[in-house]
């Protein structure tokens, strides 16, 4: 006989304006590439967040802790630009650290926003970019219900 217990964590995907980037994530590497977590277990998530932003969390149920702050990780992503200069990027860059063209180099690429990029000449090409960004790492964890599953909303916000 099985017996599982589980709840479910609702996180926002993103929020970009003009006034900064904000996106929420599970941990994959934290939570071992689980999705389902029993009543005590920490739940670990990231915030990804521009520098200007104060940032604050919230849930309707359990307790949240900060882990750890400006973690720093290394993406590459493939971004394509069809008669454009102009390309973005998935996290906040903190910086770009390398760029290759896959064919026809558009020359120079620089970061121009929170996950915006430029490159030197306009054209149809497409760039593997190299950045760097950064997180901060919150857990959160809740007890023992008494219900086989029980969702719990965490709101992140990030003021200018």
């Amino acid at each position: 006989m099985t017996i599982e217990s589980s709840i479910l964590v609702e996180f926002k995907t993103s929020c970009e304006s003009a006034d900064g980037y904000l996106s929420v994530e599970l941990d994959d590497e934290l939570n071992g590439d689980r999705s389902c977590f029993l009543y005590g277990e920490k739940v670990y998530f990231r915030i990804y967040h521009s520098p200007n932003l104060t940032i604050t969390v919230g849930s309707s149920d359990g307790t949240i802790f900060l882990e750890s702050v400006n973690s720093i990780e290394s993406l590459t992503e493939n971004v394509s630009f069809a008669n454009e200069n102009i390309g973005s990027l998935s996290k906040f860059i903190k910086s770009i650290t390398s760029y290759s063209w896959f064919g026809r180099s558009l020359g120079t690429i620089l970061k121009t926003g929170d996950t915006s990029i430029r490159a030197a000449k306009t054209g149809v090409a497409v760039a593997a970019v190299s950045y760097t960004t950064q997180y901060d790492v919150y857990s959160l964890i809740l007890s023992d219900k008494g219900v086989e599953e029980y969702p719990v909303l965490v709101l992140v916000s990030g003021n200018v």
